[in-house]
């Protein structure tokens, strides 16, 4: 309520917002990008434990054409004719090139800050296309979908907007879901919100306040735990009602709607900051709080933490803005297919030993 006092010209309009994700994914991706530069010769290498040229081999092999072969691995990888440690190498550094300027200078939306990030997706989908396990993990896939997904044109806003909110929603309601649902989840705690009594002590990264956390009293424990259950499985509940409402032409009801999705954006970030705090998942919780800027408008991020709104220009003729917006949507909704049929199943679906494809970095892994 305060930020649309302050700025009632800026409530309703997400560039600052949008900027910020696209910077903050860019960052994510320049750290993606050192981290392969670090370890995929012994993962991906020619001796590594993996071979990234036998990945494209056996791909070669099954598929004939050019077409079922970049279906099938996505990858600039392609173009190298020795398949050598160095091929590895070019492709990370020229994916830390381009995500760079995007994170140091914050214009990774601006004409040519676009295409850089769009080549940063590019160079990092080609290393995921053949990292085989050590590229399965869901975060690879989230970082792919969030770096597509903040490329959606500027205008209209309501398109990016929306999907980086859809996507806030099938993370936390997919996380919150596979605690409950699969058949083991009965004896490990989630159930009777008995799983944070052991799960500082036993999850895998511990971190500095890990310790400090496990030592707290049962019933603090236990309000954890129910605490999460209410913002993974009901928070985004709301941020859908709130949607609903800040759509409607009634200002009393857009008013409560954009108090919803804007208590939802902290929330979220929140508790992402919180399992930050507590663990080390590597860069998933820092990648989840990305997609929750698209809940805070720029009157709200100006009132919070002073971001300004960078300047945009009008891009496409509006003639061709809306057909195209509507024609992007339409292909979110398709590519997210997998999403609906996980959320809704009885148990979820196992991603074991599976690379990113052209579909699947659109459903969370």
């Amino acid at each position: 309520t305060g930020s649309a006092a302050a700025r009632p010209d800026l409530v309703g309009k997400f560039d600052a917002g949008r900027a910020l994700a696209a910077r903050g994914v860019s960052g994510l991706l320049c750290l993606g990008f050192g981290v392969a530069l670090r370890t995929n010769r012994a993962l991906l290498g020619e001796n590594g434990l993996a071979p990234w040229g036998k990945v494209l081999d056996r791909v070669a092999t099954n598929r004939t054409s050019w077409r079922g072969r970049l279906e099938a691995a996505p990858t600039l990888l392609w173009l190298s004719k020795n398949r050598t440690d160095r091929s590895l190498d070019v492709v990370a550094v020229a994916g830390l090139a381009l995500a760079a300027p995007g994170f140091l200078r914050g214009d990774a939306l601006a004409g040519v800050g676009r295409v850089s990030l769009f080549g940063a997706y590019a160079c990092y989908l080609s290393l995921a296309s053949v990292g085989g396990p050590f590229y399965g993990y869901g975060w690879e896939a989230q970082l792919l979908e969030t770096t597509a997904l903040c490329l959606a044109p500027s205008r209209p806003s309501w398109l990016g907007v929306l999907a980086l909110r859809w996507l806030c929603c099938k993370v936390m309601l997919g996380a919150g879901l596979i605690k409950l649902r699969a058949a083991r989840r009965s004896t490990d705690g989630w159930r009777d919100l008995t799983a944070m009594t052991t799960f500082f002590e036993t999850q895998p990264l511990p971190g500095p306040l890990s310790r400090r956390l496990h030592e707290l009293p049962r019933a603090a424990h236990l309000y954890a735990t129910a605490s999460n259950h209410v913002i993974e499985l009901f928070a985004p509940l709301g941020l859908a009602a709130g949607c609903a409402l800040w759509a409607l032409p009634l200002g009393g009801l857009r008013a409560a709607g954009r108090l919803l999705v804007t208590s939802y954006g902290l929330v979220h970030v929140l508790f992402q900051a919180t399992l930050c705090a507590s663990g080390n998942l590597s860069f998933l919780n820092w990648l989840t709080m990305v997609p929750a800027l698209a809940c805070l408008d720029d009157a709200a991020l100006q009132w919070l933490i002073g971001a300004a709104p960078p300047a945009t220009r009008a891009g496409l003729r509006w003639v061709l803005n809306w057909p195209l917006a509507v024609a992007l949507g339409c292909g979110l909704v398709w590519l997210n297919a997998p999403a609906y049929e996980n959320l809704v199943a009885p148990a979820r679906k196992r991603d074991d030993d599976e690379t990113p494809r052209p579909r699947q970095v659109m459903n969370g892994g």
